[in-house]
């Protein structure tokens, strides 16, 4: 099956499962962009056997309103990707790596001065083993701020 019929599926999966009934999405999709659209239209969108695409405003609009990124895991992974959401806020994410890659060097650098006279005492590798920690907590934070129920595994 191509990309467009698997996209169309998705799209007709959201529209027939969601909480949110067709004419409630239309409705809401039309009062958002000021133009009308009828819940027969996304019906059609959902049709495999009409050749019309949804446009990308509409899909985008679709996905924010159900909440449901079926489609967008449909389009990633036609370009070779995959979608995994977040749950920081748009710049957070920057925080959070660079947190993270920070501790990561702070065990690094604890290490290499630990090791500077060819042995760790006790108290260098109780400083160590805080630093490892951090960055352990820094990790699970990273970790933390991505969610996919339906996902197992790493992230």
């Amino acid at each position: 099956m191509n990309w467009q019929n698997e996209l169309k599926l998705a799209i007709k999966q959201v529209v027939t499962e969601s909480p949110i009934k067709a004419e409630a999405l239309a409705a809401r999709m039309a009062a958002e962009t000021g133009h009308g659209l009828s819940w027969s239209q996304l019906y059609r969108w959902g049709d495999v056997n009409q050749e019309e695409l949804i446009p990308l405003g509409r899909l985008v609009q679709l996905l924010l309103i159900s909440g449901d990124t079926r489609p967008l895991d449909v389009l990633c992974d036609a370009c070779g990707g995959v979608f995994v959401r977040t749950r920081l806020a748009p710049g957070e994410l920057d925080k959070v790596v660079i947190k993270m890659l920070k501790e990561t060097t702070d065990v690094l650098s604890k290490a290499t001065e630990a090791m500077k006279d060819g042995k760790i005492t006790r108290a260098e590798l109780c400083d160590l083993r805080k630093e490892v920690m951090h960055a352990h907590d820094a990790l699970a934070q990273l970790e933390a701020a991505y969610s996919d129920k339906n996902k197992k595994g790493c992230l």
